[in-house]
């Protein structure tokens, strides 16, 4: 019942956001704010093992910051009596220590003491990414804040006191060369700001840079290469270590001068170091390093799912002294880590991105498992989405493998490449315009055909002694699969290539990872946009056979699941509506690329530069999935707000909705059942003349 008046309060509170309800009276929607504030966290209270008033926190959050002073005394008060359970909140750490800065600040201090009093281990990882971009206000509230950013600071530095150190050795585990290209790409967009402190700021970034990537005194040899090779070319070019050049260079004279240095740097990529101690030789010695009682914890072993017993934890004895590099992008690395209760722990370091963003989608996923038990249906199958914990690295189990490794060996040795050209957006763009069906259809033939046909069939019977066990292995896999495709369409995660998937070895599921492209991003930013919902490729389609994706067990789990979240519609739209507008959460990045790419078009619209206007049209989208919209025209929407393909978006539009021999074509635009949704995405998902104009990265033939 308590929950349900705060369901009753929320609703009517977001109704009034939307000038739907008659809340219009300030003082009104402040008692309903403190209604709903009050019942939440005495939810809490009441139902320590229950997740549904737990998903409602990062609302009161929301509420506490529009509110301020009128909510933050109740909020307060509240807390006091919650304060038995504050466990609960250790899942939104990461959203709690980002408002640290805050006017509000003072109403979580309550809960921070205690958790840092009683899971120091916790806070230490979220509280040091947090504390960054922390900027406090010249004011008594202010002064506050930073004092007890101060305190916690101390307090974390006496009771985990190998943290700082461990973190820094970590950002150690990169290949130098992509380090020095995330600077250059920062860096760049500094040279393009016309703020007045401009200048002060870029002097000051090229300094740390200088510091973090030519001043590691216990780095190992792969960076004192780096180093030597191109530590006296960076100097001579902007200054010695202070970049004393650079105040007087403009942007086009530090293009001219970098360019040069790029090549060589990327020549850099290909020297690798396969031991640990070529990155940093402390991590190779930790074993034996004094710790002083203060044990480092086995990352990733609070999620706020259950009261912490800190005395089972594993702490970290060693690590593997074998690293291996991956191929993908960001050149990310994999490690291991040895616990003290004797088990290996496999995680990817990966560099030059902001991984918040992975962890605010993996607790999405949370949720929908929840929304899933919750259904009598699915609970019955044990539909799920398999997760992972992202702290400020992915954790990955050991025993799982990329997605891309049944086909490395034939690619690109066995597969023709598309042609290079400098303008992917012209070549495609044109490729959309004029490609004809049956020269798509027969171009993607030929790729497909240069694969054995089950090639990744044969890796899963390889797992498998005898028939029944690959039959098993595979309904596993169809399950996660058909889950996780559900979900990750939902929230419009795009770049879903063969290297963004891992399969446990053991059980045969499958996990998505990297999700750099979200909300639709990848059709609406990226130049050769993505017009496929979903990966279901010919190589997926002969891992189901005998069973077809479109009539067989796949589609049956797919209608399933989405009928459990269709359900739940008033529970999942509010839980992303917090995430999108979390300040921690970079994806908004997009909304100003799509702003940039107007302008230089020409465009005047402007509420596509207004980030919350873009937040607001994201979440809009996610509704309009959920109400049963026909996933053709959802892509056709997002592809008019692309900017890089405006003389193209017709063509693309008309690829995506297919002709009179597509079922997606074939149904209305909104208002369709479940059943006629799936079938949509699937048709949408197959057609080999949508898969054959995607980006040759994709590998759309496998």
């Amino acid at each position: 019942s308590y929950m349900a008046l705060a369901n009753f309060c929320d609703k009517q509170l977001r109704m009034a956001d939307t000038g739907e309800a008659l809340l219009s009276n300030q003082s009104v929607r402040v008692d309903f704010a403190v209604t709903m504030t009050t019942y939440v966290l005495r939810a809490m209270k009441m139902k320590a093992m229950s997740s549904d008033a737990t998903w409602s926190f990062p609302r009161l959050l929301e509420l506490v910051e529009e509110f301020k002073g009128s909510l933050i005394d109740s909020f307060i008060h509240e807390v006091s009596g919650f304060l038995s359970c504050y466990w609960m909140a250790l899942g939104w750490l990461g959203h709690l220590v980002s408002l640290l800065d805050r006017s509000i600040a003072c109403a979580i201090h309550p809960i921070l003491d205690f958790v840092m009093r009683d899971f120091p281990q916790a806070v230490i990882f979220p509280f040091k990414t947090a504390m960054e971009g922390f900027k406090f206000e010249e004011s008594d509230i202010g002064k506050k804040n930073k004092l007890f950013v101060k305190k916690l600071k101390h307090h974390l530095k006496q009771e985990v006191p190998l943290a700082d150190e461990f973190v820094l050795q970590l950002r150690l585990i990169c290949h130098p060369s992509v380090a020095f290209k995330d600077w250059i790409e920062g860096f760049t967009n500094l040279f393009k700001s016309k703020e007045s402190s401009r200048t002060k700021h870029i002097v000051e970034n090229y300094q740390n840079m200088h510091n973090d990537l030519f001043q590691f005194n216990k780095a190992g040899t792969i960076w004192k290469k780096f180093s030597e090779k191109f530590k006296m070319k960076v100097e001579k070019m902007f200054g010695g270590s202070t970049g004393d050049q650079l105040s007087r260079m403009t942007g086009k004279q530090f293009g001219e001068g970098i360019s040069l240095l790029l090549s060589e740097v990327e020549k850099f990529k290909q020297v690798q170091a396969g031991s640990l101690k070529d990155y940093s030789p402390w991590l190779s010695k930790f074993q034996s390093l004094p710790r002083s009682g203060k044990e480092l914890e086995i990352p990733g072993k609070y999620d706020g799912r259950s009261r912490p017993l800190t005395e089972y934890h594993a702490t970290i004895t060693g690590f593997d002294d074998r690293v291996l590099m991956m191929s993908s992008l960001r050149r990310p690395h994999k490690i291991i880590i040895r616990g003290s209760n004797e088990k290996d722990y496999g995680f990817l370091i990966k560099g030059g991105e902001d991984m918040r963003q992975d962890q605010r989608i993996e607790q999405i996923f949370v949720a929908v498992n929840e929304l899933l038990k919750s259904d009598w249906t699915c609970r019955k199958r044990n539909l799920s989405i398999r997760t992972y914990q992202v702290i400020r690295l992915p954790k990955v189990n050991k025993n799982d493998s990329s997605l891309n490794e049944p086909f490395k060996d034939w690619i690109p040795k066995n597969v023709a490449q598309t042609a290079r050209s400098d303008n992917k957006c012209e070549m495609y763009g044109t490729f959309a315009q004029h490609g004809n069906y049956a020269q798509v259809v027969e171009k993607m033939r030929k790729a497909e055909n240069c694969v054995p046909w089950d090639l990744f069939r044969q890796a899963y019977m390889r797992l498998c002694s005898n028939p029944e066990s690959f039959v098993a292995l595979r309904k596993r896999f169809t399950s996660s699969y058909a889950v996780m495709c559900v979900t990750h369409w939902l929230l419009g995660i795009g770049d879903r290539h063969t290297s963004n998937f891992m399969v446990s070895l053991k059980t045969g599921e499958v996990v998505g990872i990297d999700f750099g492209h979200a909300f639709g991003s990848a059709t609406e930013v990226l130049p050769v946009p993505e017009l496929v919902p979903i990966r279901v490729t010919n190589q997926i389609i002969n891992m189901l056979s005998p069973h077809s994706p479109k009539h067989g067990e796949m589609r049956h789990i797919m209608v399933r699941c989405l009928t459990a979240l269709r359900s739940r519609v008033d529970t999942i739209l509010p839980l992303l509506d917090v995430f999108v507008k979390d300040p921690s959460v970079d994806w908004t990045r997009f909304a100003k690329k799509s702003r940039e790419r107007d302008r230089r078009c020409g465009g005047t619209d402007v509420e596509s530069s207004d980030p919350v206007w873009y937040a607001k049209r994201k979440m809009k989208i996610v509704e309009r999935k959920l109400k049963g919209e026909n996933p053709s025209s959802i892509i056709c929407d997002e592809l008019n707000h692309n900017s890089s393909i405006q003389r193209f978006k017709q063509y693309y539009c008309s690829i995506a909705t297919g002709d009179s021999k597509n079922l997606r074509s074939q149904v209305p635009t909104t208002g369709l059942s479940v059943s006629q949704q799936i079938d949509c995405l699937l048709d949408l998902a197959t057609d080999p003349n949508v898969l054959g104009r995607m980006w040759v990265g994709w590998k759309p033939w496998l």
